[in-house]
């Protein structure tokens, strides 16, 4: 948490100073997050997902923890199925709008 806070204080303070130094500063640091992210993290990650099923499979604890797991799962997907078709309609709303004249 401390850890945001200080990354939205910091974006916040640049902006209002119009640190050109820090800025950049701050650009490369993104650049250097986002390249290890990529390089490590995201290939790392199926790994360690496939192992933690293997684990909680070895250990007879996987029918317990995959209804879990999938509900979980189906949500987040809900909800981003709601979100893609909420933002369709307000646009589709807004075009309607504009065509009719009723802006």
């Amino acid at each position: 948490m401390g850890a945001l806070v200080l990354a939205l204080l910091m974006g916040l303070a640049v902006v209002w100073t119009n640190s050109k130094r820090t800025e950049e500063l701050l650009n490369e640091f993104n650049n250097i997050m986002l390249m290890i992210v990529n390089k490590i993290i995201i290939p790392v990650l199926p790994i360690f997902i496939a192992t933690t099923f293997a684990t909680l499979a070895y250990e007879g604890s996987i029918t317990k923890q995959l209804p879990v797991f999938l509900k979980g799962y189906l949500n987040c997907f809900n909800w981003s199925l709601y979100l893609d078709y909420s933002s369709i309609y307000y646009w589709w709303y807004r075009f309607w709008k504009k065509i009719l004249g009723l802006y």
